[in-house]
């Protein structure tokens, strides 16, 4: 029969992890008392507030949980969302924009061009997530983690 847990079986946590569990729960403790910071739903996505993010970033805390693997492919995302916009624009240009009309295929690779950028996370939203990895990684340099560069090239 086969294997229908739902849930995988539960791991001991990596060393270091309940000592920073422990730093970011004071950390956040701190800060909501001081009222510099309010939890919120979806916090990243409908709005930020910079200055906690930079108190965040400071601590190499920011960007922490992308694998470094995850990062080309999130760079290839963006990058082929950005190029998908400017190839749709240069196909209709030279077909004389004919592609928006119903006589035309070419509005019908377009479209799908146009969606598929969207997909998965939009072009600002690789980059934003590029941006905090490589602000953690900045910042995690004064702590004597790796730094901008060994993340950039790949040997961090």
């Amino acid at each position: 029969m086969p294997d229908r847990t739902l849930l995988p079986p539960a791991r001991p946590l990596p060393a270091g992890v309940a000592e920073l569990r422990s730093e970011v729960r004071g950390f956040l403790a701190t800060e909501r008392a001081a009222e510099t910071f309010a939890p919120a739903c979806d916090a990243w996505l409908s709005g930020w507030d910079e200055s906690f993010s930079r108190r965040l970033g400071e601590r190499g805390w920011v960007g922490m949980t992308i694998p470094p693997e995850l990062s080309a492919v999130l760079a290839a995302k963006a990058q082929a969302s950005h190029c998908a916009g400017i190839v749709a624009a240069i196909a209709h240009q030279l077909h004389g924009a004919i592609g928006t009309t119903e006589e035309h295929r070419l509005r019908l690779t377009t479209t799908r061009l146009w969606s598929w950028r969207d997909e998965d996370g939009s072009e600002a939203e690789c980059f934003a997530e590029l941006g905090r990895a490589a602000l953690s990684a900045a910042t995690g340099a004064a702590t004597g983690a790796g730094g901008l560069w060994p993340w950039l090239s790949g040997r961090g």
